[in-house]
């Protein structure tokens, strides 16, 4: 090699116009301004995908608090429909209650009207009776009636299930950039100039001599030129899945039932009684 840099460099410069070696310097640092460029577009390209991926987190971030936000006017809207089947079932109640409590004062007042059978002797004896009847009739809330008919309302409770959403879990998905340390061995290279002084192999002249020759030769080395390329790993989707299933519910519902018992009446002994006993006076 530093043979054919003696000899062949010398030819080649000799061989050369201006023109020629301004044209070979001229083509170099075309090449330099072409790798330049490939470098810049590079960055530019790692800038674009960079901010393409910035973009794409801030959409993904919107798109989940916009359906944070459709859940949670979904739940405000089971929630408030819950409510308003808990009034309903509650004034249900309340209805029922205030039918109960009007059947149950009515009855009261028809047990503790005072008697009346159009005869003195039997009024008078009613009426020693009347306190302790009353005083019954309002304990026991049984109703005695000389209407024709007589209505007794029935209650009965009905069971309202509704649905409401609740919150069971989170989750949460981030993402985070981590940085791994790698290394890779690259083979390098590196030239010198070495001048050196030799006697000669002959004495005959192969060259012009006795003339003034530059010669300049450069020292080159290579160094790692390091850059990267992001490419798509793999990919996380996060999604929902919605199931179904049946669950019963058990509670316990009031209603009203009617017992109908059937007595023989005392009061006719004793009226006969006081009836002989009038005969007798």
């Amino acid at each position: 090699m530093r043979d054919e840099k003696k000899e062949l460099l010398p030819a080649v410069l000799k061989a050369l116009s201006d023109e020629e070696a301004q044209a070979v310097v001229e083509n170099i640092e075309a090449g330099k301004a072409e790798i330049e460029q490939a470098r810049r577009a590079e960055a530019e390209k790692r800038r674009a995908e960079a901010r393409q991926e910035r973009e794409q987190a801030e959409r993904e971030a919107a798109e989940e608090k916009e359906a944070a936000d459709r859940e949670e006017q979904a739940r405000e809207a089971t929630r408030e429909t819950a409510q308003e089947v808990a009034r309903a079932g509650q004034a249900a109640i309340e209805s029922a209650s205030q039918a109960s409590r009007a059947a149950a004062e009515g009855a009261q007042r028809v047990a503790t009207a005072s008697l009346s059978t159009g005869s003195a002797l039997w009024d008078t004896m009613f009426g020693m009776w009347g306190v302790p009847m009353r005083q019954a009739v309002a304990r026991t809330q049984n109703v005695q009636s000389n209407e024709q008919e007589e209505v007794i309302p029935l209650a009965e409770e009905t069971l309202i299930v509704g649905k409401q959403t609740i919150e069971n879990s989170r989750t949460t998905v981030r993402r985070f950039v981590v940085e791994t340390p790698v290394e890779e061995q690259v083979s390098l290279s590196e030239e010198r100039v070495v001048v050196e002084r030799r006697r000669p192999i002959t004495d005959a002249s192969t060259g012009e001599t006795l003339t003034e020759l530059t010669v300049e030769m450069i020292e080159s080395s290579e160094v790692p030129v390091v850059g990267k390329r992001v490419a798509i790993r793999e990919e996380v989707v996060v999604r929902r899945e919605r199931t179904k299933r049946v669950e019963t519910v058990r509670d316990t519902v009031r209603r009203d039932e009617i017992e109908i018992a059937r007595s023989k009446s005392e009061a006719r002994p004793n009226r006969r009684r006081a009836a002989i006993a009038s005969s007798r006076g």
